[in-house]
């Protein structure tokens, strides 16, 4: 019997711009947003090498998830993710070639908005902050 993730269809990963037609940042300053079941956070590698991101909604006791996308270095991924209040995610740092974990399943903290991939001496791990939007929140 095949291990099923019984909130499959609540883990939401969308690219930000597209879900909300924007095609430049700033564009959210002056456009009403399209898409408001969800959640606007920004996935960051701070690191000169390449990661690959997987997006699940348990942080160990099932498979490894394949990648949602891979970073290379320096990069930062707009995301719309899953409403507060919604199924929590957690962010899984995957090696890009073997597709292993190469640190710990992080949440995506339901104060933070900006999710910073660190590059560390023996794994990787994230850092979390509140940024300010490009409306002052």
């Amino acid at each position: 019997m095949q291990w099923r993730d019984p909130s499959r269809a609540y883990n939401i990963v969308r690219d930000w711009n597209l879900a909300q037609g924007f095609g430049d940042p700033s564009d959210e300053i002056v456009y009403i947003k399209r898409d408001l079941d969800l959640r606007h956070v920004t996935v960051e590698n701070s690191s000169g090498r390449a990661i690959s991101i997987a997006v699940a909604t348990y942080p160990w006791g099932g498979p490894i998830p394949a990648p949602n996308f891979t970073l290379r270095g320096g990069e930062i991924k707009d995301l719309g993710i899953n409403t507060i209040g919604g199924p929590m995610q957690y962010i899984w740092p995957l090696d890009p070639v073997t597709k292993k974990p190469v640190g710990n399943a992080t949440p995506f903290r339901t104060d933070c908005n900006q999710f910073v991939l660190r590059d560390g001496v023996n794994l990787w791990w994230v850092q979390a902050f509140q940024a300010a939007g490009y409306k002052g929140w």
